[in-house]
Formats: structure tokens, sequence, C-alpha cells
């Protein structure tokens, strides 16, 4: 990789049958950091998949590895829900204050898909859930995504939960097939730069 360039792991879920013939798991790259309110917003779905009639909604995750899984036990893994997105919009709606993607550091974005669920009533219903707590929660297979939205509800935020995937912990071990130059708009000038007085 290029000196100077940043990056992030990404992986989602697959939004139907055909779309599970290949991983998805991938490392971001972009030129330089942004907050997530910017990197969540058009840049990332250049990775989500577009769906027939346009109305995806889902919700990015930050998992960050504690334990590795040793087969046949479960490791453990930190989940944040970081924000709602959806396809028809080009912001998110973010569950945790705003960052630099940075921040991210060896930790994965993880794209849940909630199919066509209105991505108000995800946001509404995610953002008044209470603070993660100690107890661990169980490991979430892929599954229908009305059953993953009421899991989701249930669960604080952030949380640990177990684990059975194998994340990756180094950028250089990425194929270059898996790797995504992601595009993100044009910097904000700071106040008072460019201005005249």
């Amino acid at each position: 990789m290029q000196p100077g360039l940043l990056n992030a792991f990404f992986d989602r879920d697959s939004v139907a049958m055909g779309d599970d013939a290949e991983g998805h798991q991938c490392l971001l790259v972009f030129t330089r950091d942004a907050p997530l309110s910017v990197f969540l917003g058009a840049p990332i779905h250049q990775v989500l998949a577009s769906i027939s009639g346009g109305h995806a909604t889902w919700v990015i995750q930050l998992h960050e590895l504690l334990v590795a899984p040793s087969p046949p036990d479960a490791g453990r893994v930190r989940v944040t829900d970081v924000a709602v997105v959806a396809e028809q919009r080009t912001a998110p709606r973010l569950l945790v204050p705003d960052a630099p993607v940075s921040q991210v550091g060896t930790g994965t974005l993880f794209a849940v898909y909630l199919a066509q669920q209105d991505p108000d009533e995800v946001y509404t219903a995610l953002s008044r859930r209470g603070d993660g707590d100690a107890q661990l929660q169980p490991h979430l297979p892929k599954r229908a995504s009305d059953r993953q939205f009421g899991a989701l509800r249930a669960f604080p935020n952030p949380r640990v939960q177990k684990t059975y995937t194998q994340y990756p912990n180094n950028p250089e071990e990425i194929p270059a097939e898996q790797r995504v130059m992601l595009r993100l708009p044009a910097a904000e000038p700071h106040a008072g730069v460019g201005r005249e007085t």
C-alpha cells in the first residue's frame, strides 16, 4: 500500500441468496481522514449492495475483537452500533458522537442489512437504548432482517458479544482485489480560511 493512505476493514451482510456467492470483506482505502458523518454518507454506498426498489436500510457497527475465537470456543467482540444508513438517503443518522474514521483503528466496520425497514423507525428504536453492560450477549448468526432488528433493539450499545468470526488485523494481508479506494467529498474550508476581511 502507498504510504500516507488511511484504511478501515469492512464487511457486510448479504442481501439475497445470490449475494452469498462471494464474501464481502474488504479493506476501505482513503486519502484523508474524515468524520464518520461524512465517511458513512455517500462514500460508504460505494461498498453497500443496492437492492431492487432502492430502499435498503443498514446499521453500521464497529466490531473490535477482544478475544479471537478458537474453535469450537467462541471469541469475544465489542460491538458498537455507529449509524443507521439508508440507500435512499445521502446522510447517515449517527448513534454515537461524530469522530474521525481513523479512530476505527484495527476494528471492522460491519453493515447489518435490515431489508426495507423504515430507517427513521430503526434510528428511533436504536437511539433509545441504554449503554452497554457487562453481560455477555449471544453470537448473532445471519438471519431474517426483522428478527435481527428485534435483537438489535434489545441489546445495549455498546456491548460484548460472542463471536465465531475471524477478523482481519493486518491491512498488508488483504489482497489487492479486496481493497476499495473510497472517494471522499472535498474537505470543507475552515472558518476564516479563504475569506476576505
